[in-house]
C-alpha cells in the first residue's frame, strides 16, 4: 500500500466529521430560532412549534426530524463551502463569493438583492411571525494556508496564496445557503 492510501481513512474520518459538524451546526442554528421567537413573541413552545412548523415546515420539538432535514442537505452545504474555501476574498472584495450566493439563491428561485456591495439580503417565507434572521459574515483573511496534506489535499485549500478561511466564514455562509435550501 501506498503512503498516500494510508491517509485515506484519516481523510475519511475528517470529511465525515465536519459534514456532521455542518449538518448538526445547521439543525441547532433552526431550533434555536424557534426558541429565539417564542422568547420575543412570549409565547409557549408547543404554540410556537405549531406555528413554525406550519410555516417552516420544521418542528422544534421534534429535533429528530430537523436532522433529518439538514442531513439531506449536508453534501450540498460540504461542497459550497469547499468552493468558497478555494476561493477566499478579503473584505468588501468578496464578488466571487457574492455572484456564487446570488448563483445559488437564483438556484433556488430565492429573492435577493444586493445591499452594502458586496453584501446580499435574501427573503424566504411569506413575512409573517415568527420571523428569523439568520446572517454570515463572508471575508476570508490576509494568511498563508499551512494545512497538513493528508487531511487537506491541495484539491481543497485556498487556490489563492495569501488568503485564506481560517476564520469559517465559508462554512457560516455554506450552511445558511443549506438553510435556504430547506
Amino acid at each position: 500500500a501506498s503512503v498516500r492510501d494510508s491517509h485515506s481513512a484519516p481523510r475519511r474520518m475528517m470529511r465525515r466529521a465536519m459534514t456532521r459538524l455542518l449538518t448538526l451546526t445547521l439543525a441547532f442554528a433552526l431550533v434555536g430560532a424557534a426558541v429565539a421567537s417564542d422568547a420575543e413573541a412570549g409565547t409557549a413552545s408547543a404554540a410556537t412549534s405549531a406555528s413554525f412548523a406550519t410555516t417552516t415546515g420544521f418542528d422544534p420539538l421534534h429535533p429528530s426530524k430537523i436532522l433529518a432535514q439538514a442531513a439531506s442537505v449536508s453534501d450540498y452545504v460540504v461542497g459550497i463551502r469547499r468552493e468558497l474555501h478555494r476561493n477566499p476574498e478579503l473584505m468588501w472584495t468578496e464578488t466571487e463569493t457574492s455572484a456564487a450566493v446570488a448563483r445559488e439563491l437564483d438556484a433556488m428561485g430565492v429573492e435577493h438583492s444586493v445591499v452594502a456591495a458586496p453584501g446580499i439580503v435574501a427573503k424566504i417565507g411569506n413575512g409573517r411571525s415568527p420571523a428569523v434572521l439568520l446572517r454570515a459574515d463572508m471575508d476570508a483573511l490576509p494568511l498563508l494556508e499551512e494545512t497538513d496534506d493528508v487531511f487537506f489535499p491541495d484539491a481543497f485549500k485556498s487556490a489563492k496564496p495569501g488568503l485564506m478561511h481560517a476564520c469559517g466564514h465559508d462554512g457560516h455562509v455554506a450552511m445558511l445557503l443549506g438553510a435556504a435550501k430547506l
